[in-house]
């Protein structure tokens, strides 16, 4: 059996996304999958719930730039907090996608997926959305105290 590719995987995930291939998605996303948008408390439990969250979604899903996102999970990640406690950060199963998207007003955003597989599918997805923010100005920064 060939060895799962994470990258590979996801690139067909977002590639079935941005053209809408729903076909696809039922082949890379279980039946009984659960996504989460915390900042907005949105849920879809459901492949068809998943999907039709999609397409009601105002102006459409933004579109991904596959070429602009990094997945973090094809070798496990560890962290290490101030109380010293080891946190798994990726491991076989759950993956973290850091991606841009282009929402239907133009605007870029950046969006951070925590992905858990099971079965080499999609279980569930927990998102978090930014919009870029310009630079501060380097007159604003010589300003800045310095310590």
């Amino acid at each position: 059996m060939a060895q799962f590719d994470g990258r590979a995987f996801f690139e067909r995930v977002l590639v079935a996304l941005n053209t809408r291939d729903v076909d696809t998605l039922r082949e890379l996303v279980l039946p009984d999958v659960v996504s989460t948008s915390p900042q907005s408390g949105e849920r879809a439990v459901g492949l068809d719930a998943f999907l039709l969250e999609g397409e009601r979604y105002p102006g459409g899903l933004p579109e991904v730039n596959v070429d602009d996102s990094r997945l973090i999970g094809e070798d496990e990640r560890w962290l290490i907090s101030p109380s010293y406690t080891v946190i798994p950060m990726s491991s076989p199963s759950s993956y973290t996608a850091i991606m841009k998207v282009r929402y239907p007003d133009g605007v870029m955003w950046r969006a951070i997926l925590l992905v858990e597989l099971r079965d080499e599918k999609i279980a569930s997805v927990e998102a978090f959305y930014a919009p870029e923010l310009p630079a501060p100005l380097a007159e604003s920064i010589a300003a800045w105290p310095r310590g």
